[in-house]
């Protein structure tokens, strides 16, 4: 009786060739060199978690290390709001204000992450973060003192290179102090602090604006212009909570006491584990686009269109940013969870994959001729935007041994914030100009199509690459107690 491996009447027989079987094992080999990195990862893991430091000093970092990343925002979106008085001050049109916002932070801020994860990954996480923090909190108060183009892009350029720092380091430390059941939510918390900080951008700077140009004329003998004012208030917190962190902050014990590995070996182990990083690395790069296309210019759409206010378009799209992004990021852990206790095991990609395809219906809020409508969309955009980072983080650094975890980090914000943050700010403005016509519509309808069409792109590698997530050597068990 023939066995269901035997072939069936009239199927073709093609005998394997020498070749055929080198490239088969080949595959079997990378394949089995990559589970087992990935269990490796996840047993080293598994047999720290009970020498962890206490969860009260997991929470007090991470509160800090929000609050850090809310201020990294604020500095670095508060430029959204401001686009006008820039414009007309500097002499500059929307493609330059395109790369102001989005590429000249982004040029250092994506080539430092790699070097930085790898100091992050040999030495103090605690006084790199602070470092850093202090760095980019003094190049935001000199871009008060910027008188041209090219003086602005060169702050701006140093904030990117200060907050650099922040999230490799970040990740890491949190990976340290957190079991893995919790990660997810703690990636996703500190994850949020970047919306929120997006949110209080929107809501400080919008009033702050207000007030400054009430004062312009009065504060520092009318040398500075309401805008300029702005940057300097918004750079201060940064300094003082650099104190703060040094003061409550400690650098944990790192869970893998293995030495660290050279840059070929780390970049040997990155390679092995392509099969489950480069998926997350595309996906959270495309949505990256989507995020920053409307962080960057949704402020400005709303002025153009609905003719409001700096203030009032602040506090409408800051309230809907801050809102949506707390629900999201109780949502999003929530439903990767649940799909994990439901035995999906690519539950990370499948989080991704929806969110994918949910975000495409409020990026249509643009579109929209009504400004309530507009911002309620909004609200649901922000949702679905701060729903699925923490699955992608919390896959990302399970499967990466411990030394490497920052360099890691590193890799994924180098290729999100190339593309995402450096470019969507300019591809929106020249697809307003060139596709829309320039028109006050344009930007709206711009930011509509980027981030469809990115969306849409990320659900289908998402899809296509779920049956990888579905091998168990490759993903922790993070429903099992600490």
């Amino acid at each position: 009786m023939a066995t269901s491996d035997s072939p069936r009447w009239g199927q073709q027989v093609r005998p394997i060739s020498g070749q055929d079987a080198s490239r088969e094992g080949l595959e079997a080999a990378a394949s089995n060199e990559e589970n087992g990195m990935a269990h490796r990862a996840a047993s080293t893991e598994s047999k720290a978690a009970a020498s962890m430091p206490p969860l009260s000093r997991g929470y007090t970092t991470l509160a800090v290390l929000i609050v850090a990343y809310i201020i990294s925002l604020v500095d670095r979106q508060v430029m959204s709001l401001m686009v006008a008085p820039i414009k007309q001050t500097l002499h500059i049109n929307d493609v330059e204000i395109g790369l102001l916002q989005g590429f000249s932070f982004a040029l250092f801020y994506c080539i430092l992450g790699l070097p930085l994860g790898r100091i992050a990954d040999r030495s103090s996480r605690r006084i790199l973060i602070a470092a850093g923090m202090a760095f980019w909190s003094a190049a935001t108060i000199a871009c008060a003192f910027a008188h041209s183009f090219t003086e602005l892009f060169v702050a701006r350029m140093c904030v990117g290179i200060g907050e650099a720092a922040l999230a490799p380091a970040a990740y890491s430390l949190l990976a340290d102090l957190f079991p893995p059941k919790r990660l997810i939510r703690a990636n996703a918390l500190f994850s949020m602090g970047a919306m929120l900080g997006g949110g209080l951008a929107l809501v400080v700077g919008g009033t702050a604006l207000d007030y400054a140009a009430k004062f312009a004329g009065v504060l520092f003998g009318g040398q500075f212009q309401a805008w300029q004012l702005v940057f300097i208030a918004v750079g201060l917190p940064g300094i003082l909570l650099t104190g703060v962190l040094l003061a409550l902050v400690k650098e944990p014990k790192r869970l893998d006491d293995t030495p660290v590995p050279s840059i070929r070996e780390a970049c040997g182990q990155l390679w092995a584990l392509r099969g489950h990083l480069v998926p997350l690395y595309t996906c959270a790069t495309l949505l990256s686009i989507v995020m920053f296309a409307n962080l960057g210019w949704l402020p400005t759409h709303f002025i153009r269109v609905f003719h409001m206010t700096a203030s009032q378009t602040g506090m409408g799209l800051g309230i809907a940013l801050m809102a949506g992004c707390v629900i999201g990021a109780y949502f999003g852990p929530s439903l990767t969870g649940m799909l994990l206790r439901r035995g999906h095991q690519d539950a990370h990609m499948r989080t991704v994959l929806i969110a994918s395809l949910v975000i495409i219906v409020p990026v249509m809020g643009p579109l929209l001729d009504n400004r309530y409508a507009a911002l309620f969309a909004a609200f649901l955009y922000y949702l679905v935007q701060n729903s699925y980072f923490g699955a992608i983080t919390a896959s990302a650094q399970s499967v990466t041994p411990n030394r490497i975890r920052a360099i890691n980090s590193g890799i994924l914000f180098l290729v999100m914030n190339l593309v995402g943050l450096g470019g969507a700010s300019v591809i929106v403005a020249w697809v307003a100009g060139h596709v829309f016509g320039g028109g006050p519509n344009a930007i709206g309808h711009s930011i509509a199509l980027v981030s469809a069409v990115a969306a849409l792109a990320s659900s289908v590698i998402a899809l296509r690459t779920m049956k990888r997530y579905r091998q168990p050597a490759g993903i922790v068990n993070f429903t099992e107690n600490r």
